[in-house]
């Protein structure tokens, strides 16, 4: 993910009026979609067989990245004039050390859902089927999150996007804590889909903006790899 976001605002960023919530927006329908698909025929067809349904999904992104020609970029560095990357000095800069601090905060509650969203719904009496459809519900409502953020809130600074979006995480988590029966997760799903539309369509740009472009991927990756390694621990 962190190459793909990076490569992605990198190709996106010299096309005026495109905004990575535009594009990051079409991969929630997708996954929306396939969830609510899958919810359905996973009983008929059986669990084990979409793990081997989920590499024909693969193909069709493979053949299009194989025929994709990168963009000539005005700000291509001269290979002479390359520079040793050293990650750590990330850590030297104010507004980059800062995001990430903040980016972690906002990722602890969607690490502790994800890893524990079996028992969260094991506790409001809803069965591990209805997985697919309470994820592909709140997918298909970042669609459109997403779409507003593109159009209409580009101005608005992205720490106070986020902001919002830790708001909604938190009235998500409070859901769950009082959710007994489908309805109330689906509320639940309502506040996830605001939240995790700030922060995925957000964080990657943001992060772009505050490093020197031969950081960007070394910034994506930084950031991912201290949210995984702190979700394991906490886990």
């Amino acid at each position: 993910h962190s190459l793909q976001d990076a490569w992605m605002i990198s190709t996106i960023s010299p096309i005026r009026g495109m905004s990575y919530a535009s594009v990051r927006m079409w991969g929630s329908l997708g996954f929306g979609v396939v969830s609510i698909l899958f919810s359905f025929i996973s009983d008929r067809i059986g669990i084990d067989k979409i793990f081997y349904a989920a590499p024909l999904f693969i193909l069709p992104a493979l053949l299009i990245l194989f025929g994709f020609k990168e963009p000539e970029s005005p700000h291509e560095v001269p290979k002479k004039e390359k520079v040793r990357i050293n990650p750590f000095s990330l850590l030297k800069n104010y507004y980059y050390a800062t995001a990430l601090i903040m980016t972690v905060v906002l990722s602890m509650y969607v690490g502790m859902t994800q890893s524990f969203y079996a028992y969260i719904l094991e506790h409001a009496g809803v069965e591990a089927g209805a997985i697919g459809l309470i994820s592909g519900y709140g997918s298909l409502l970042q669609v459109g999150i997403m779409w507003v953020i593109s159009r209409f809130l580009r101005d608005v600074p992205a720490p106070r996007l986020l902001i919002i979006g830790g708001i909604f995480g938190i009235a998500e988590n409070i859901m769950y804590g009082i959710s007994s029966g489908l309805g109330m997760m689906m509320i639940a799903a309502t506040f996830w889909g605001f939240a995790i539309s700030a922060r995925v369509s957000v964080v990657p740009s943001f992060l772009f903006s505050l490093v020197p472009r031969e950081y960007s991927a070394c910034a994506q990756t930084l950031n991912s790899t201290v949210v995984m390694l702190l979700t394991i621990l906490g886990n």
